[in-house]
Parts: C-alpha cells; sequence; structure tokens
C-alpha cells in the first residue's frame, strides 16, 4: 500500500520531535550541572543591586568596584570574581568624584534581600568576608506558610576578620521546593562591622544514574583576580568534595606555559606583560570523569614613574639642551618619547639621554612618554626651558690632556672662552652622565670608570645665563691593565735624631694600588704616606721599602734612604757678672725717750723690700735678738742711760745691710735721771760711729774689688810696714788702716782713721 505524502511529511515532522526530545532528556539524564536561573543580580556584574532590597544605609553605595582594600593599600586582597562585588565598608562605585580605595568605614548598618525563589535540590556557594561578628553575616530564610513576612533563618555565615573572602557552600537539599530567600546583614558599627559578599551560584546535581556515577564538578576560586606585574597570583580548587563525585587529580595550566597540580596555583606575573590570561583547570574523579572550569587572570602595570632633567635650563639661541629620562622601576625593553615644545620630538628611542638644539628664542615646556610594547606606561611633567638672544658673541673651546686614557686613568680638562670674562662660570659634561659644578675656574677633571668612547662638553656662563658651549672632544677609554710603578719621594732625607721624618708615595697608577711600608726598628705602614720616628735610631743609614700592589696580582717595590745625624753638641753662654744688688735698713724706735723697765718698740724696714729677709737687733745694752723674718722687736731696758742700738739684714747667708745706730735715752722710772754730762758714753759712741763707718767702707770697698778679681793690701798706720789682711785678720783697736787696690799701682791710698772697738772687730769680722 503506498503512503500517501501528506502522511509521510508528518511521520518525518514526528521524527524530528522525538530526536530533539531525545537529546534534551538524554542532556538532562547525563548533565552534571545547570545554573538555576534567578530573578536577581547573582554576581552585581551590572554595577547595580537588581532584584534586591535594601534598608539602612549600608548599601547605599553598593556594590563596590575593583579591589579596593588593595587600591587603599591594606594588605588584604578583596579575591571577587569580576569587577563588582558587596562591602558595606566600601565607598567606591567608580563614579564622578570617588576616589579608589575610598570607605565609608564601619558605622552606617542595614540589609540587603534577595526577591524570593524556590529552592531547588543541589547547592548555594557564595565569597564572604568581613567581621566575625553574628550581626554581619549571609543568611538563607525559608518562608513558612503563604505569608511573606513569615521567614525562618535555616543557614548563616560570617566573615573571619579579613577583607579577603573564601567561598561557602550549603547545601540544599533539605530545604528543596521551598521558597526562600538570600539576605546580608550589616547589623554592628563596631570594629570589623562590615561583611562582603559576592559571587552567588545555585547548582542542581544529579548523584548518580543508570547510565554510570555522577560526574564531578570543577570550581576555581577566584574566577577574576586582578594582580600588578611582579606579584604572585594565587588560584585555589574550590571543586566538589562530595562522597563519590571528589576530584582526585587536579590540573592546571597558566601563562607562559606555566603549570601544576593540586589544590593551589600560583602563577608568577615576572615575565608577563600587563593584560588578560586565561588560567584553566581540568579535574578528574574517582570513575576517571572530568570538568573543565577556567578563571580569569588580569596583569596590571605597576606604578611607573618617569622624571626628566635637563642641563641647562637657560642657554642662548642655537646651544645645545642635554635631557635625561629617569625611569623607575627598571623595565627591560622601555622606549622614550620626547617633545621638545618647539613642535619637535625625538621619536621613540630606547636611550633615556638624548641632546636638543634650539633654533629659536622662547619657552618651551618639555616632556617625556614611556612606553612598554606599543603601550605608554608613564609621561613626566613638562619642565621649561628658557631660550633667549645671544647678547655677545663668546665662542668656548675644550681641550683634554689625552683623549685615549685608560680605566680609572685621570683626564685633565681645559676650557678657553673667547673673548674672556672675569665672571664666567663653567660646567663639564664628561659624557657618562657625570658633570662637574658650576665653577669659575676653567679646568676640571674626570675619572672615567668604564671602557667606551665619550663626548664631553663644557658651557660657559655669566649671571645664570649660558653664553656659550663647546664643541665636543672625544674621549676613548680602554680598560688595559698598567703594571704599577712604585716610586718614594723623597728618595733620601737626612735628620738630626729625634726628628720624625715623612716620606710620600708617588706611584702610579693613582688609586688603583694599595701602598705598604717598612722602615727600620719594625717601624711599618699603609697608604700614600709613611711617617718614620728616628728617637729610637742611632747614626747611620737606613732603608724605606715601599711595596705596590694592584687588584690584579701585579706589584713593584722600591727603597728610599734615611740618614740619622747625631745633635750638635750643646753650647754654654758666657757667664756674665751681674752688678750686685744694694739694699738699704732703716730702723726706728717708740718711744724716745724710753722709761726703765718699760718696753722699748724697734721697726726694721729694707728698702728694696724682699720677703726672705731676717733681721737681727743690737739693742746696745748687750743684749741680741737673733735672726728672723720678724722686722719689729721689743726691749726692755734694765738701767738708765744711753743706749746706741741697730739692726742688720740678710737674705740667705749673706748680710746685705745695716742700719744707722739710733740713740735710745733710758730715764729713771718715776722721775728725771741726775743731770750730768755722760763723757764715758759720748766717747763709746764715737768710737762705736767710727768703727761702723771704718767697716763700712771696708765691706763696700771688698765687695767692689772682689768682682774685679783684685788683691787688696790692708796696712795699720801704726806699724811703718805693710801687712796683706786677707780673712779673718784682726786690727788692733785704735789703729788706723790705710786702702790700696794692687791692680792700680797710681791711684791714691785711700786712708781713714779710727778707733775700733772690741765689739765692732767681733761683729764685724
Amino acid at each position: 500500500m503506498t503512503e500517501l505524502p501528506a502522511k509521510r511529511g508528518c511521520h518525518a515532522f514526528l521524527r524530528v520531535i522525538l530526536a530533539v526530545l531525545l537529546v534534551v532528556a538524554l542532556f538532562a539524564v547525563t548533565s552534571p550541572v545547570f545554573s538555576q536561573e534567578m530573578p536577581f543580580t547573582l554576581d552585581f556584574e551590572a554595577g547595580d543591586l537588581r532584584g534586591w532590597t535594601k534598608t539602612g544605609n549600608a548599601f547605599d553605595f553598593q556594590p563596590t568596584l575593583d579591589d579596593n582594600p588593595t587600591a587603599r593599600e591594606r594588605g588584604q586582597p578583596s579575591q571577587h570574581q569580576g569587577r563588582y562585588w558587596v562591602g558595606t565598608y566600601e565607598r567606591y562605585q567608580g563614579k564622578r568624584g570617588q576616589k579608589a580605595g575610598g570607605i565609608q568605614g564601619d558605622g552606617p548598618t542595614g540589609t540587603l534581600t534577595s526577591v524570593a525563589f524556590t529552592i531547588s535540590k543541589g547547592t548555594l556557594s557564595f565569597l564572604v568576608g568581613g567581621g566575625s561578628s553574628s550581626n554581619t553575616r549571609v543568611e538563607l530564610l525559608v518562608l513558612e506558610g503563604t505569608s511573606e513576612f513569615s521567614e525562618r533563618q535555616v543557614l548563616s555565615v560570617s566573615g573571619k576578620n579579613t577583607e579577603t573572602m573564601t567561598r561557602v557552600t550549603w547545601d540544599l537539599a533539605p530545604y528543596a521546593g521551598k521558597r526562600g530567600k538570600i539576605k546580608i546583614v550589616d547589623a554592628s558599627s563596631s570594629g570589623w562591622g562590615h561583611i562582603n559578599a559576592d559571587d552567588f551560584r545555585f547548582t542542581s546535581r544529579q548523584t548518580g544514574t543508570a547510565d554510570g556515577p555522577a560526574r564531578p564538578q570543577a570550581l576555581i576560586a577566584p574566577s577574576f583576580l586582578k594582580v600588578t606585574r611582579g606579584e604572585k597570583a594565587v588560584f585555589e580548587s574550590r571543586s566538589t568534595h562530595d562522597p563519590g563525585i571528589a576530584l582526585r587529580r587536579q590540573i592546571w595550566t597558566g601563562p607562559g606555559s606555566q603549570q601544576g597540580e593540586g589544590g593551589v596555583f600560583t602563577v608568577a606575573t615576572d615575565d608577563l606583560a600587563p593584560g588578560t590570561y586565561r588560567i584553566g583547570l581540568t579535574g578528574l574523579g574517582d570513575h576517571e570523569q572530568g570538568d573543565k572550569a577556567s578563571a580569569t587572570l588580569e596583569v596590571a602595570a605597576p606604578a611607573y614613574r618617569v622624571s626628566l632633567n635637563a642641563e641647562p635650563t637657560k642657554l642662548l639661541k642655537g646651544q645645545t639642551v642635554r635631557f635625561r629620562a629617569v625611569f623607575v622601576p627598571e623595565l627591560s625593553g622601555v622606549e622614550f618619547l620626547f617633545t621638545f615644545g618647539d613642535n619637535t620630538e625625538s621619536g621613540w628611542t630606547r636611550d633615556p639621554g638624548i641632546v636638543h638644539t634650539y633654533s629659536s628664542s622662547g619657552v618651551f615646556s618639555v616632556s617625556v612618554a614611556v612606553r612598554y610594547r606599543e603601550r605608554i606606561i608613564a609621561g613626566s611633567e613638562k619642565i621649561r626651558i628658557q631660550v633667549t638672544e645671544p647678547s655677545v658673541q663668546s665662542t668656548l673651546s675644550l681641550r683634554a690632556n689625552r683623549q685615549k686614557v685608560r680605566v680609572n686613568e685621570r683626564v685633565l680638562f681645559n676650557a678657553t672662552l673667547s673673548p674672556p670674562q672675569a665672571n664666567a662660570q663653567y660646567l663639564f659634561s664628561f659624557g657618562d652622565f657625570e658633570v662637574s659644578n658650576w665653577t669659575g675656574q676653567p679646568v676640571s677633571e674626570h675619572v672615567y670608570r668604564k671602557e667606551g668612547t665619550y663626548r664631553a662638553l663644557a658651557t660657559a656662563s655669566v649671571k645664570g645665563e649660558t653664553i656659550a658651549e663647546s664643541s665636543p672632544v672625544s674621549i676613548v677609554v680602554e680598560n688595559i691593565v698598567e703594571k704599577p710603578v712604585a716610586r718614594i719621594e723623597p728618595s733620601q732625607a737626612t735628620v738630626t735624631q729625634g726628628e720624625r721624618v715623612i716620606f710620600a708615595s708617588r706611584s702610579v697608577p693613582e688609586g688603583a694600588i694599595r701602598e705598604r711600608w717598612k722602615g727600620p726598628g719594625n717601624q711599618q705602614g699603609t697608604g700614600q704616606q709613611f711617617e718614620v720616628g728616628t728617637k729610637q735610631l742611632g747614626p747611620g743609614k737606613y732603608r724605606i721599602v715601599l711595596e705596590v700592589h694592584d687588584r690584579h696580582g701585579q706589584n713593584d717595590r722600591v727603597e728610599a734612604t734615611l740618614v740619622v745625624v747625631s745633635p750638635p753638641p750643646a753650647t754654654t753662654a758666657p757667664a756674665t757678672t751681674a752688678e750686685p744688688k744694694r739694699f738699704t735698713l732703716l730702723m726706728d724706735a717708740q718711744p724716745l725717750p724710753a722709761r726703765q723697765s718699760e718696753n722699748v718698740t724697734f721697726s726694721a724696714r729694707i728698702e728694696p723690700g724682699d720677703e726672705t729677709t731676717e733681721y737681727r737687733f743690737f739693742f746696745g745694752d748687750g743684749n741680741i735678738q737673733e735672726w728672723s723674718r720678724e722686722a719689729r722687736a721689743v726691749h726692755v731696758y734694765a738701767a738708765a742711760g744711753s743706749y746706741h742700738a741697730f739692726a742688720a739684714a740678710r737674705i740667705g747667708q749673706e748680710v746685705v745691710a745695716e742700719s744707722v745706730p739710733v740713740v735710745v735715752s733710758v730715764e729713771v722710772k718715776g722721775g728725771k735721771q741726775p743731770s750730768r754730762i755722760p763723757w764715758g758714753e759720748i766717747i763709746a759712741g764715737l768710737l762705736i760711729a767710727s768703727g761702723y763707718y771704718v767697716f763700712s767702707r771696708i765691706r763696700k770697698m771688698r765687695k767692689k774689688l772682689s768682682a774685679t778679681r783684685s788683691v787688696l793690701h790692708i796696712r795699720p798706720v801704726l806699724d811703718s810696714g805693710e801687712q796683706d789682711i786677707l780673712g779673718n785678720t784682726h786690727i788692733g783697736a785704735g789703729s788706723g788702716i790705710r786702702l790700696k787696690p794692687v791692680t792700680d799701682p797710681g791711684e791714691p791710698e785711700i786712708e781713714t782713721k779710727g778707733l775700733l772697738t772690741g765689739d765692732e772687730r767681733r761683729d764685724n769680722a
């Protein structure tokens, strides 16, 4: 029987429908996980709170954009998924006027509640962080009956006092088929009084079918991570651990051929360019069934900075400015673009230093940009360059004493300004990014530390205005090892015993060698100078040895000679005869006249005064007060009469002066003495006075003659023959004496005549 065409078309259509239904059924049976569609946002990636109802003010600035804790250098990355998340401490949504890292603090409180939904079998997982108090939590509410207000909390979780969120998974099987809500609560204003939440995920899972066991599920946390280049990026496997479907093996793949196994995968970003990378995870279960998951890693460029330096900043038209960019942190392969402000640019170059000549006068703003792999990553602030018209055309030439030198060898530069200007200042640029200070001297020296070819320049300025710049001079620096040569200055030194002498090293190459000295008597030293002491050395010749060494093991040795001579003999100054010092002794007595048996006070005074003077008093009645430094004496006369008292003075053991006698009249106690002429006393007084005068003259003559080494002859008048009187010669009382210096026969004889008493002979001997 032939089948009608219409019927055949109907059968074909039914077969297609059945095939589609079969595929859907098979997919539903074998698919391990599928996401449940919800009437509210689960990951906040739209940047709003659609499907959620808020109370209070804690959620006024939610959701939060990017890793805000890291932006304020909190040290606890949020580990959120995607770009947006909920954090009631934060206040940054990327809106105008807001600043990354901004906060609203723990003060605000409130709740955020989702719309009601039907709970299905499976799990609910999400990220949670913030405070650990029960007042900051995420909870699951189950609606009892038909009323929207009969809510019962069945599950709840809080943070762990950290901004970093971790994933939590709830089993929803006990509440399957019921109506429920998710509620985020911030009911605390104290420390850690805030809650973080993100990335709510509902999953439904078959535990097994007739065709075989259920397949495991692979999950990565975080699913999105942003780090700065150079930081470590850490991903964790948050795969299902239910019995029978747990992952037995976890295999990771990352950027740049980075791979790993296990529950944690760390990605190094040092060699990664800023950009977005995929992190892959393959999980295998107990029955070799597997699942795959992926996450996104965003590597951001670090906070690169570049600054621009220029020398000089004030110059004349036609002169050259040297620019140098300083870029931090270091990054290999960056390029620089200099914009000179006169409508010219340098073009992209890897050289951070460049020179530019301005052909017109004016003030120019100069900047530099930095790029890495065709992407601009930093730019400098603008600096101002002032270019003026030259008032006087000056020329500056530069010469170097050597244009081919070795490493660490000094080069002397000499600049010549024409016409000369007395107040000109000079700046030397040596071509190795080293410059001198401004100086009034047109000379400078420099040591190049690395081999290469350098272009040195000199600039002259007057009152801060650049007037001339020299043409560059090429300096070729070669890394040739020069053998050290030891030299000592002086090569020979002669000193007197006891003096110190300094030897200096004039070895070459200067500054690249070590000096070691050896001298007499185990004296040693290092450095460019060596001081030798000769106090312990005897007269003679000694060797001074200098050894020099360089860092290449090369050395040299040289000797110098030290001659030590004896000191000259000490000379004795000729003795000089000092003029003898003359003293005068004065004496006074009180009261005068005195009374019998009453005190008489004698006072002596020597001129010029001397603190070491000793005094001796003669009271005239046979009593004497012996030598003492006391210039005052008290005496009592027992009998009435007239007494001739005097005093003598000595310094050391030499008598230097005697006073003129003082006549002391002593009256009878209670009345006057009988009136009589004391002829005996008068005669005795005359004799004493004459003797004192004679012996005073003799003493003076002896002192004078002793100074001239003369011999004094004394002849008594009563004796016709002459007699030399030396030492303690006794002269009879009443004798006359004649004095005559032997050294001068033509001198008239000095003759005096007087009577000497026995007491005077004894005292003056």
